[in-house]
């Protein structure tokens, strides 16, 4: 694509996949400053440069993207040479992707910026999120392209959505490097392994170092569906910031992304059109599931509490749901997603006060979702503020695999506008700590 801009400083855009680009400018005499300092704007338009570059092999066909905000940090000045810039996306919504950029002169890191752009289709009259707002229901289509309705899938079709699915970001880049970096504080194990034609995926947990058995477990767990972008850093954010403040009172036990081939695609199924979230039991079909239970089975009867991070996105209702019921053959029951953050607690087994006291911390980082017009969270009776319960076990639901006397599922709204991803992170972070002090005052 021609960037006359970019031509004319110079800027070169020397590598992009989906997710991720390189970009890079030689610091010449006309890009410096009257200080002979190489000008904000340039490394600006490094980063801005970049992002467009990251995002452009995501977009779909007649899509186009442009820029919303970007925040740039500069740490510190560039006066000649090669300057580099890396840049990711951090979180893909359904309008908005994120992404951040590291600036580089040689390998000193000298500028940071993060940024949002949105995604649309020229001319489109208007988006699925909009007019949810207007006509007071989510928008669905009747029909969803693949399969008979009424009938469930066979092969053939789970073959042909198997061809849709795009590969839209990097585990390798977003997760295990991440957890390479905490290895020299922490035990990190590879639990398993997913290998789904050519592409195999290492799963991969983290541990306390110093694991004493006289302690109490936490499990921490994100990404189970997959497509939980704050789930994941979430739970990566957490055994960074704060994981340390525990050694000595409980054994953390953290997997951060369960269903890897799921995050690259953004979807809530593995390739075998399964949803890992429904595949906690015996004999699971989903490997995704049957790995984690098998890391956890040693510590299942020692666990004191297991937070499992999820998100409920604008699509679920525009694309999960018209999935599920052409799968299996049933009718499309549209329903309303919730504006805000929810617990969703074990029905068999509730804890009303610990799931408060998790609702009240995350309150201080974003909103709480209000009950609908019904008094119901996503299609469940909303039993205390911001909090429904689902029996856990008989729906084969993650937060059921341990006998922890604390669970709960947290529900980030990531496409809600009164929230950054940042926020989203946070508010997954606040949560496990919450549950954490809590479960050590009322062991």
């Amino acid at each position: 694509m021609k960037h006359p801009f970019a031509k004319l400083i110079g800027l070169e855009v020397d590598s992009t996949e989906a997710g991720v680009s390189t970009c890079s400018i030689a610091i010449t005499e006309t890009l410096l400053n009257p200080h002979k300092v190489a000008h904000g704007a340039v490394l600006y338009a490094l980063a801005d440069t970049g992002m467009g570059a990251a995002l452009y092999p995501l977009l779909a066909e007649g899509e186009l993207c442009a820029t919303i905000e970007i925040k740039i940090n500069y740490y510190a000045p560039v006066y000649e040479g090669q300057v580099s810039c890396v840049t990711r996306v951090i979180n893909t919504g359904k309008s908005v992707v994120n992404l951040e950029s590291e600036i580089f002169s040689g390998e000193r890191l000298v500028a940071k910026a993060n940024g949002n752009y949105a995604r649309f289709t020229p001319g489109a009259r208007r988006d699925q999120t909009q007019q949810r707002k207007e006509n007071g229901m989510n928008a669905v289509s009747e029909a969803y392209p693949i399969g008979t309705p009424g009938t469930p899938w066979g092969d053939e079709e789970r073959a042909e959505w198997l061809s849709r699915q795009s590969r839209q970001r990097s585990y390798e880049t977003d997760v295990l490097s991440v957890i390479e970096r905490l290895r020299p504080r922490f035990d990190v194990e590879q639990y398993g392994r997913l290998d789904y034609g050519s592409e195999s995926y290492p799963l991969m947990a983290i541990r306390s170092r110093n694991w004493r058995d006289d302690l109490p477990v936490v499990l921490v767990t994100g990404g189970v569906h997959g497509y939980e972008t704050s789930g994941v850093h979430g739970a990566l954010q957490f055994v960074d910031q704060h994981a340390e403040e525990y050694a000595g009172r409980v054994n953390l036990l953290v997997a951060p992304c369960v269903s890897p081939w799921a995050y690259e695609r953004i979807h809530r199924w593995n390739p075998n059109a399964i949803d890992p979230n429904r595949s906690f039991h015996e004999d699971s079909p989903a490997e995704e599931s049957a790995a984690l239970m098998r890391l956890v089975a040693p510590i299942r009867d020692h666990a004191l509490v297991h937070i499992d991070l999820h998100e409920t996105t604008d699509t679920d209702e525009s694309e999960f749901r018209p999935a599920l019921a052409a799968r299996d053959g049933k009718p499309l029951e549209p329903g309303g997603i919730p504006d805000g953050f929810y617990l969703v607690d074990d029905s068999e087994n509730p804890g009303p006060e610990f799931q408060r006291a998790i609702i009240e911390a995350v309150e201080a980082v974003t909103h709480i979702a209000p009950a609908d017009a019904n008094g119901e969270l996503i299609g469940s009776p909303e039993v205390a503020r911001g909090v429904i319960q689902y029996p856990l076990r008989q729906l084969g639901l993650c937060a059921g695999i341990t006998n922890a006397s604390y669970r709960t599922t947290t529900e980030v709204y990531p496409d809600s506008p009164r929230v950054t991803p940042a926020q989203c992170n946070a508010a997954q972070v606040v949560a496990v700590c919450a549950a954490i002090r809590y479960a050590l005052k009322h062991p």
